[in-house]
């Protein structure tokens, strides 16, 4: 090749590469509007081929590095919420669906007409079954809820957001409706949207992820509206805030994007509306409730910082206060030893027995308060009382004149019967006897004994010991055995037909 060939070549590519440079300050002199991906992509690739080293080629590919990486990293984010998609820009627009659906719950696009859209995978399909809910009438898949296609004729059928909400769901709390696998935080598309600001260039994909965060910002606010106006609401009717939550669940589901504050604040106000919930259930049932569940609602309340104005807070709380003072005076009367008068305790007693909470352990204790034991009839006293080996009643040591326990006592009441009638045996057997009728000469006139007086039969059985000997009781045992004892009964026998004595009966 000759000197002139060789010179040729150079001046041309000199040219090409002059000529480049100038399409290049061109490019940069536009408005970043005018300055779009397909240019600053030729200008590349030409300045690849035919660009020498120079500051402009250098620009070229700084600029062209921060877009594709920029790109890159938002594929990793927000693609990964569409398998099927390898175009950064479609999943930019399926997210931007998502949230249209999302402010249509919110109420805040009146004019679009929602899609029949499954609630779960948001696919329009029409080769695929709908179930509708009865209760939200929102639609789902047979597949996506777990049914078959022998369910689709399925009547009164209700969501898992309807179940939960109305208290009719095997869950205790509606954790699992907050759970956003494929979901996308707020603030790493506004992070997104900061690192594009600087671009030499506009791209539809930062056009339209500026549209998402405008959205997203828009299901923001409906969502703060709700969360804020169930955190503030205090009355009983819970209805109004059980449709909200419905909806901010649901708009939240669909959205596909979700700030972290807020998503706490949603579990939060779902908690509460959950507590009201069993909280109802738990003073409105058959069954009263216990002190247990009752202080245990309460400091779950507290724990969640509900209203004290609130309705079930304080209707809880005023029932605590009143059972507690009732349970505090109700265990002193237990343990007076008497001091309370019967009357007393019978109140406390139908008090308890009408209060809206089961306190059966303190009514139980309030009827033990109400036995009697002793000669002196007073309450039972563990630390100072003992108890007949015979008859199990308790006597008070001072009473019986005791110093000190015994492994075997017996009451003086009981003492006489060691001591048994001749006939005792024709008395207690199981056959009952004909006693036998007393000689006339042994007859006396009835009289009527005094109530203080003991019986003939009690001194009698009281006076002597088996072994003949004499001994005393304390005034007023002598009888409390046998003024209690049941009289015996003679068997009533079959009447006898005396009809060879009926001549001189009707003589």
């Amino acid at each position: 090749m000759t000197f002139t060939e060789v010179n040729c070549q150079l001046e041309e590519a000199i040219g090409k590469h002059r000529s480049w440079q100038e399409q290049v300050r061109q490019f940069f002199n536009l408005s970043s509007r005018d300055r779009t991906w397909s240019s600053l992509l030729q200008l590349k690739e030409r300045g690849d081929t035919i660009a020498f080293s120079c500051s402009e080629l250098e620009l070229i590919l700084s600029e062209v590095e921060k877009v594709e990486n920029w790109m890159k990293k938002c594929m990793d984010n927000i693609g990964a919420l569409f398998q099927k998609e390898n175009s950064l820009l479609h999943a930019l627009q399926k997210v931007k669906q998502n949230l249209d659906r999302s402010l249509y719950i919110y109420g805040k696009l009146q004019n679009q007409k929602e899609p029949n859209l499954c609630n779960c995978c948001f696919v329009d399909s029409d080769d695929q079954k709908f179930l509708t809910c009865s209760t939200c009438m929102d639609c789902y898949h047979l597949r996506c809820i777990g049914l078959t296609s022998k369910d689709a004729g399925l009547r009164n059928y209700k969501c898992s957001y309807c179940e939960i909400l109305k208290a009719k769901s095997q869950y205790s709390n509606g954790s699992s409706l907050l759970r956003f696998e494929k979901h996308i935080e707020l603030n790493i598309l506004v992070k997104l949207l900061s690192d594009a600001e600087h671009f030499c260039l506009w791209i539809d994909e930062k056009y339209l992820l500026n549209q998402l965060i405008e959205k997203a910002f828009a299901c923001k606010s409906g969502l703060r509206e709700i969360v804020n106006l169930s955190s503030a609401y205090v009355n009983e009717d819970i209805t109004i805030i059980s449709e909200k939550l419905t909806i901010a669940i649901k708009a939240s589901k669909v959205a596909g994007v979700y700030d972290q504050g807020d998503k706490c604040d949603l579990e939060l106000a779902l908690a509460k509306y959950l507590w009201k919930i069993q909280v109802n259930i738990l003073l409105s049932g058959v069954q009263k409730p216990s002190i247990e569940q009752i202080q245990k609602h309460l400091k779950e309340g507290m724990s969640m910082e509900i209203s004290p104005k609130d309705h079930y807070m304080l209707k809880l709380t005023n029932m605590n206060c009143l059972v507690m003072h009732w349970v505090e005076i109700a265990k002193k009367a237990s343990n007076d030893s008497g001091a309370h008068s019967l009357d007393k305790v019978y109140e406390l007693l139908a008090e308890g027995e009408n209060l809206p909470v089961d306190v059966n352990e303190e009514l139980r204790m309030l009827r033990a308060r109400c036995m009697l034991y002793c000669i002196c009839r007073t309450p039972f006293d563990p630390g100072r009382m003992i108890a007949c080996y015979q008859c199990s009643e308790w006597y008070h040591f001072d009473c019986m004149k005791l110093s000190c326990t015994q492994d075997m006592y017996i009451c003086p009441a009981c003492i006489p019967c060691t001591t048994l009638p001749t006939n005792h045996d024709r008395l207690t057997s199981g056959k009952l006897e004909e006693p036998k009728t007393p000689s006339p000469r042994h007859t006396n006139p009835r009289k009527k004994q005094k109530r203080d007086v003991p019986s003939h039969t009690c001194i009698m059985f009281a006076s002597r010991n088996e072994d003949g000997s004499n001994f005393r009781y304390p005034n007023g045992i002598e009888c409390l055995r046998w003024r209690n004892r049941k009289p015996f009964r003679r068997a009533t026998r079959r009447r006898v037909e005396l009809q060879s004595l009926s001549p001189f009966l009707y003589a």
